[in-house]
């Protein structure tokens, strides 16, 4: 998904949708910590992502057992955000 530099995101596909809960129109303009992961924190990602070039790290999903892995990196375009979101799956 893309994210603006104050977590609102621009654009997400429908797995971003699907792990986030919300249908494609309810998503854009949300901030990402809106129902996103309860231990998100934005503007850290964002500012270890601007230190190192890209950041990753682990997120999990309040009420509920699912955890994701995620890469950030920053300013891909001036004010936009790229965040990859993958939801661990267990066999």
């Amino acid at each position: 998904m893309l994210v603006n530099d104050n977590g609102r995101i621009l654009d997400a596909n429908q797995a971003a949708c699907d792990l986030l809960g919300y249908e494609s129109a309810d998503v854009l303009g949300r901030a990402l910590e809106d129902g996103a992961p309860t231990t998100i924190e934005f503007d850290t990602i964002l500012e270890e992502s601007r230190t190192l070039d890209a950041a990753t790290g682990e997120l999990e999903f309040g009420g509920e057992t699912r955890s994701a892995t995620f890469t950030a990196v920053a300013d891909i375009t001036i004010g936009e955000h790229l965040l990859v979101i993958s939801e661990d799956r267990k066999h």
